[in-house]
């Protein structure tokens, strides 16, 4: 079967549980379905895989196999449906763009004076932008290096305000996942600046909810 396997993805699965603190045991596991798919969400972004698991419904912790008592939030949910989609780019070097948005990630952390604090990698905001139907990642305006990577062309005009901020590290880790699975072109979808953005591969979807506190507000 082409796309992600099990163990794979759980490898991933404990980078997101990682950060889901410890109010809500429940998103310290990973959610098996009896139809067949995995989920994993710390409220801020999910990874779902399909057609990975067989047995029954459980909440397993990826790291140590540990079941976790409580109910898993209905993740189906989250995903929001094509339907709604304001724009789609066919990213087809996934490879290479999860190198590159590494270094965007890197690059994001440096204040615009040298003589600030630079900011930690888990914390730097990327921007995600389009200009001319060509959609771009990059750091923030005000970030005091300059990065932009081109990611492809979308299917369709977006508005020129289209300028999604989300946390870099949750970008470059979703794209390690596609990478990591063999998986060599993903669709990204976005939804509006402050909607939840898919970006999906295979039997692979990820949903990440855009940051609020981008360097326009601050203008």
């Amino acid at each position: 079967m082409s796309g992600i396997s099990y163990a794979n993805f759980m490898k991933h699965a404990e980078k997101v549980t990682k950060s889901a603190g410890n109010t809500r045991p429940i998103l310290q596991a990973a959610y098996h379905s009896e139809e067949g798919y995995v989920a994993v969400t710390d409220s801020h972004r999910l990874y779902i895989a399909e057609n990975v698991y067989e047995g029954g419904e459980k909440a397993e912790n990826p790291k140590t196999g540990d079941l976790v008592d409580g109910k898993y939030p209905d993740v189906t949910r989250i995903i929001p449906g094509e339907q709604s989609a304001q724009g789609m780019v066919e990213i087809k070097e996934v490879k290479g763009v999860a190198k590159a948005v590494k270094i965007i990630q890197q690059a994001a952390t440096a204040p615009p004076h040298l003589s600030e604090k630079f900011t930690p990698k888990s914390k730097a905001l990327a921007r995600i932008f389009s200009h001319e139907n060509n959609v771009y990642v990059a750091t923030e305006k005000s970030c005091g290096i300059e990065a932009k990577l081109f990611i492809g062309k979308t299917n369709k005009s977006l508005d020129e305000d289209f300028n999604i901020y989300v946390n870099a590290e949750y970008l470059a880790q979703s794209f390690d996942v596609f990478k990591d699975a063999g998986i060599p072109a993903v669709t990204f979808r976005s939804h509006g600046n402050l909607s939840p953005f898919v970006i999906k591969g295979e039997n692979v979807a990820i949903v990440i909810s855009p940051s609020k506190n981008g360097d326009e507000e601050a203008e």
